[in-house]
């Protein structure tokens, strides 16, 4: 079926579009009718939903910033970390972190809380413990920093200064 529709103004006939549904499409379709006019026109990027990312990358805003708040959300922590609440939510459950919780449930992390679920991001997602393995790391960390202040007294301490002091001394 060849229609041909003539303008009051020009004598010369413009063609039908067909019904496109899509903007695109129809653009493409009459830059390719008129190639003529194909450099003026370019197709303009048309508005897509904004993709909610899934947290990877810890934001820099780490643990620097924790020593400025003394309560810190499940969302914010989540963000610190680049992971999502429900990881937050598994550590906490999972090792044993005890959190201020609000009436309304909402949970509140302390900066010693975001130390310690630092500590177990590191452990799981960067250096690749599972969740038995990072217990243990942890237990074995927590050991060796608890047996080291016991260890050394102040009588110690000032013998090994002393010591430190004289060997110095020798040196020059």
């Amino acid at each position: 079926m060849n229609v041909r529709i003539l303008t009051l103004f020009d004598d010369e006939p413009i063609a039908p579009q067909p019904r496109v549904s899509n903007r695109r499409r129809a653009i493409k379709m009459e830059q390719a009718a008129t190639p003529a006019l194909k450099e003026e026109k370019e197709i303009p990027p048309t508005p897509q939903k904004q993709k909610t990312q899934r947290a990877t990358k810890p934001k820099d805003k780490a643990i620097a910033a924790s020593s400025e708040k003394s309560y810190y959300t499940i969302g914010e922590t989540a963000e610190m970390f680049g992971v999502r609440t429900s990881h937050i939510r598994f550590w906490t459950t999972e090792f044993g972190i005890k959190v201020r919780t609000t009436r309304k449930g909402d949970r509140l992390y302390t900066p010693e809380n975001i130390k310690l679920l630092q500590s177990i991001n590191t452990l799981v997602k960067i250096q690749g413990y599972t969740i038995a393995g990072a217990k243990q790391k942890l237990k074995e960390l927590k050991n060796i920093i608890v047996a080291e202040p016991q260890a050394v007294t102040v009588k110690d301490a000032l013998l090994m200064l002393k010591e430190n002091l004289i060997s110095l001394l020798h040196q020059l």
